[in-house]
């Protein structure tokens, strides 16, 4: 292998929560990363609600 970090590699978990580790910010609905993939939700009571989790959700795609 001449690039990257190879499978089973202690370092690659390292590396991705080093990516990863702003995901949250400016993220106002509650986010829990796991593994290779996170969740976020928020309890829905009204429209504002529902217009705060897509604007994270909006957040999250321009942070992608």
């Amino acid at each position: 292998m001449t690039s990257g970090i190879t499978l089973g590699s202690v370092l690659r978990p390292l590396l991705f929560l080093a990516y990863i580790n702003d995901i949250w910010k400016n993220i106002e609905s509650k986010i829990i990363p796991f593994a290779d993939d996170c969740v976020i939700y928020t309890k829905i009571l009204n429209i504002y609600d529902v217009e705060k989790l897509q604007t994270d959700l909006d957040r999250l795609v321009d942070w992608a």
